[in-house]
């Protein structure tokens, strides 16, 4: 069994055991803003050496609708620069927007992320199996990935990576001198019909049987552990309580 542990306060564990859901955020949501820093910061929008796919994607495009052309092609036959990454910067913007992502980490006792997610210790983790957690994991198409740690954010242009190049380097980036203790996994989805008047986060509902483990924090009160307790006992959920 692969393991995956959610650090959790115990406000958070009561209402993830009683809707059986786990909240995916918009990464202005994140408590750390790296993602956010990677995105907007370090993107570039040069056209000098764009991916055919982008290409493709425009001539699509301006074939079905030929007032488009006029976006992407200036008077003299050349890209229309400006125009162009006005047009994709406000994609991006939105793209933010419409993405959910949730963290986990790979480690079992990280004092980072006993400190910030488990309420300095009052918590508990949550123990999953990382392959049974999502039961709609192909409908939703969710991404999932180690996080991968890096000494600095490099710039890099959007048009010249594809498209799932591009969200990888968003999502799965981090400074390794500020995160690195977290170990984190993320699951990911990318949702074109959220609206932008939506909230700024989805609930997805997982496996129960995924659950195979509880971890309370050093100074999680009794009356706190009773309630989770009693929980797992309403929904007869057998799980380990790990010292």
């Amino acid at each position: 069994m692969s393991k995956i542990y959610k650090y959790v306060s115990i406000k958070s564990a009561i209402a993830i055991l009683n809707s059986h859901k786990i909240r995916f955020s918009t990464p202005s949501e994140f408590k750390d803003e790296d993602i956010n820093d990677v995105g907007l910061n370090h993107i570039t929008f040069d056209l000098s050496r764009i991916n055919s796919a982008y290409i493709r994607d425009w001539a699509e495009v301006c074939m079905e609708n030929p007032e488009w052309i006029n976006v992407f092609i200036d008077s003299n036959g050349k890209w229309n620069k400006a125009k162009i990454i006005e047009l994709y910067y406000q994609r991006y913007i939105e793209k933010r927007y419409k993405l959910r992502v949730t963290c986990f980490s790979n480690s079992f006792n990280s004092k980072m992320c006993w400190e910030k997610y488990a309420d300095k210790c009052k918590g508990l983790i949550f123990v999953f199996d990382k392959n049974k957690i999502f039961p709609n994991y192909n409908t939703l198409h969710l991404g999932k990935d180690n996080v991968r740690y890096v000494n600095s954010y490099s710039k890099y242009s959007l048009f010249e990576l594809d498209k799932a190049e591009f969200l990888n380097y968003w999502i799965y980036n981090k400074l390794k001198s500020t995160y690195g203790e977290e170990q984190e996994f993320r699951f990911s989805f990318y949702n074109e019909n959220i609206s932008l008047a939506s909230k700024p986060f989805s609930d997805i509902i997982f496996n129960l049987p995924s659950l195979v483990g509880i971890r309370f924090g050093e100074f999680c009160p009794k009356y706190d552990k009773d309630k989770i307790l009693k929980l797992l006992n309403e929904y007869r959920l057998e799980v380990e309580i790990i010292e």
